[in-house]
C-alpha cells in the first residue's frame, strides 16, 4: 500500500493492516508535486502535476526507475492507477481518461476519452474493475476497463465532499 503527499513532496509505503508508515519517513518524490500513485499487480507508478510527468517507481525502494519519467498525455496529470493488467491516467485540465501502456507509460488509447463529468481527479481499480472520481461533481464512477466509459449510470454520490482519489 502506497501513499503520496504533495505537501511534503514524499512517497510512503504503508502497512496495510495499520495504515501507518512502514518506509521510515518516506522517500522524496522524483517531481515536485506528487499528486497520484497507483499501478497494476506488478508495477507502481506516480504522476506529478508540476512536472506533467508519469514515473515508474521501483517497488522495493520507491525511487524512480523510469529515467526521469515520461510526459503526460495531457497537461495536468491528477491520477494514475489500474486493474491487474491495465494502467490508466486522468487529467483534470484535458478532462480526459487515458489508457497507458504499462511498459512505456505512453498513451495507448488514441488520445483518451472524455471524463463522464468535469474534473477527473483520481483513478484506480481492483483486479477487474476500474473506478474514477470527480472532485467538482462529487461523484465516483465505475468505468468499463476496455472502453473507459461510465457503466454506473451517472455515478454515485461521494460519501463526503470533494473526492480526490480512488484506488
Amino acid at each position: 500500500l502506497y501513499h503520496c503527499d504533495y505537501s511534503s513532496d514524499k512517497i510512503y509505503e504503508l502497512d496495510p493492516d495499520t495504515m501507518l508508515d512502514s518506509s521510515s519517513g518516506g522517500v522524496s518524490s522524483p517531481g515536485a508535486v506528487p499528486i497520484g500513485i497507483g499501478g497494476t499487480s506488478t508495477k507502481l507508478y506516480h504522476c506529478d502535476n508540476n512536472t506533467d510527468k508519469i514515473y515508474e517507481l521501483d517497488l522495493d525502494t520507491m525511487l524512480d526507475s523510469s529515467s526521469g519519467g515520461v510526459s503526460s498525455p495531457g497537461t495536468n496529470p491528477t491520477g494514475i492507477g489500474g486493474t491487474s493488467t491495465k494502467l490508466y491516467h486522468c487529467d483534470s485540465t484535458a478532462d480526459k481518461i487515458y489508457e497507458l501502456d504499462p511498459d512505456t507509460m505512453l498513451d495507448s488509447s488514441s488520445g483518451g476519452v472524455a471524463s463522464p463529468s468535469t474534473n477527473p481527479f483520481g483513478i484506480g481499480g481492483t483486479s477487474t474493475k476500474l473506478y474514477h472520481c470527480d472532485n467538482i461533481a462529487d461523484k465516483i464512477y465505475e468505468l468499463d476497463p476496455d472502453t473507459m466509459l461510465d457503466t454506473s449510470a451517472e455515478g454515485v454520490a461521494n460519501p463526503n465532499t470533494n473526492p480526490f482519489r480512488v484506488g
